[in-house]
C-alpha cells in the first residue's frame, strides 16, 4: 500500500507536472495565437499598404510620364525660342555693325565739315581783314579827296576872285582907252 501511495503520489506529481506543462503549453499557444492574429492583422495591413502603394506607384508612373512629356515639350519650346533669340541676336549684331559703319562715316563727314568750316572761318577772317583794309583805304582816300576838293574849291574861289579882279582891271583899262 505504501508502494501504491508512492506510485500514486508519483503519478499525481507527474500529472501536476504534465498539467503545468499543458497549462504552459496552452498559455504559449494562446500567446502564439495572439501573435498569429497580430501577424494576420499586420499582414492584412501590409497587403493594404502594398495595394495603396501599387495604386500610388501607378499614379506616380503616370505623373512621371506626364512630367517627362511636359519637360520634353518645354525643352523643345525653349530650344525653338533660343534659336529665335540667336537669329534675332545675329540680325541685331549685323545691324549694329552696319550702324557702326554709318556712324564712322557720319563722324568722318562731321570732321570734314568742321575742317571746312574752320577753313571758311580763316578765309572769312582774312577776307574781313582785307575788306576792312579796303574800307579804311577808301575812307582815307575819300578824306584826302574831300580835303583836296576843298583845297581845289578854295583855289577855284581864289581864282574866280582874281579873274573878277582882272576883269575889273581890264574893264578899267579898256574904259581908259
Amino acid at each position: 500500500a505504501e508502494k501504491h501511495a508512492q506510485e500514486l503520489e508519483a503519478a499525481h506529481s507527474k500529472i501536476d507536472h504534465l498539467s503545468g506543462k499543458v497549462s504552459d503549453e496552452r498559455a504559449t499557444r494562446e500567446a502564439h495565437g495572439a501573435s498569429i492574429e497580430n501577424l494576420k492583422k499586420s499582414h492584412s495591413s501590409l497587403a493594404n499598404d502594398k495595394s495603396l502603394r501599387e495604386q500610388h506607384h501607378a499614379t506616380l508612373g503616370e505623373r512621371l510620364e506626364y512630367l517627362e512629356k511636359f519637360l520634353g515639350e518645354s525643352v523643345d519650346k525653349h530650344a525653338r525660342e533660343l534659336e529665335a533669340v540667336k537669329v534675332a541676336h545675329a540680325k541685331l549684331a549685323n545691324e549694329a555693325k552696319a550702324k557702326d559703319v554709318q556712324h564712322a562715316a557720319a563722324v568722318e563727314r562731321v570732321s570734314q565739315i568742321s575742317r571746312e568750316k574752320d577753313d571758311v572761318a580763316v578765309h572769312h577772317a582774312s577776307l574781313k581783314e582785307r575788306v576792312d583794309y579796303l574800307e579804311k583805304g577808301i575812307g582815307d582816300a575819300a578824306d584826302r579827296h574831300e580835303k583836296d576838293l576843298l583845297t581845289v574849291k578854295q583855289a577855284h574861289q581864289q581864282n574866280l576872285k582874281e579873274v573878277d579882279s582882272l576883269k575889273k582891271a581890264h574893264g578899267h583899262h579898256a574904259s581908259m582907252e
